[in-house]
């Protein structure tokens, strides 16, 4: 984010459609449904959720990763990093020397596009291994799905202010207590942003969105 004179340059992903119900959304898309997913604040809350109910002992992360989510996971799972090939797939020949049975192994499906098909066939042969697909860049999955678990991060993509979604694919989710938290504070930026027509104030909805994104914890 930019600011030239108090003027904006860039922004937020924003969405303004007008509501109808329908299959066609994001939801149904993901092929998410209440039976094998669970929603949480954000996506570093899902992993960390899954890491430790699934009593986790070592997690496997690309080397090229935002550093929020190693910091997210630090005190519930030995964190280790795996390079990735100038294609942006993992080093398949890196994992098979140091990965251990009962590993858990994250692969990012870097800008909606899943790693090649050497990958995922890797992943269907090491079935000794959780494989956790992160797709908080995929508006539009390319391909079905490969891990046994998924991750997205609806805000990444399209207009909300919060959430993260675990879905499972061939396996049980371990159900947690719903709690109630209130999502008001995290869309006020975006409120905010929405009334300031001639952007006279973007210093104050931008403040706003600094203030709870550094707050938004796991």
């Amino acid at each position: 984010m930019i600011f030239d004179d108090k003027r904006i340059i860039g922004g937020f992903f924003s969405l303004d459609l007008p509501f109808v119900k329908s299959n066609r959304n994001f939801l149904s898309l993901w092929g998410i449904n209440e039976d094998n997913s669970l929603f949480f604040h954000n996506a570093r809350s899902c992993l960390f959720y899954l890491l430790q109910t699934c009593n986790a002992n070592r997690l496997w992360l690309p080397a090229y990763i935002c550093n929020d989510i190693p910091e997210a996971v630090k005190d519930v799972v030995e964190t280790n990093f795996y390079p990735i090939s100038s294609t942006l797939t993992p080093d398949i020949k890196f994992l098979k020397k140091h990965m251990k049975s009962q590993d858990f192994i994250l692969a990012v499906d870097y800008f909606g596009k899943n790693p090649d098909d050497e990958f995922i066939k890797f992943t269907k042969e090491s079935q000794d291994i959780t494989w956790i697909e992160d797709r908080a860049q995929a508006i539009y999955p390319s391909n079905g799905s490969w891990g046994d678990y998924i991750l997205y991060s609806p805000r990444k993509v399209i207009g909300v202010p919060d959430g993260g979604i675990i879905v499972t694919n061939n396996s049980s989710l371990p159900k947690t207590k719903h709690s109630n938290l209130s999502s008001t504070k995290f869309i006020e930026a975006a409120l905010l942003r929405y009334e300031d027509i001639y952007e006279t104030d973007n210093i104050n909805w931008y403040g706003k969105y600094c203030e709870y994104e550094k707050n938004m914890g796991v």
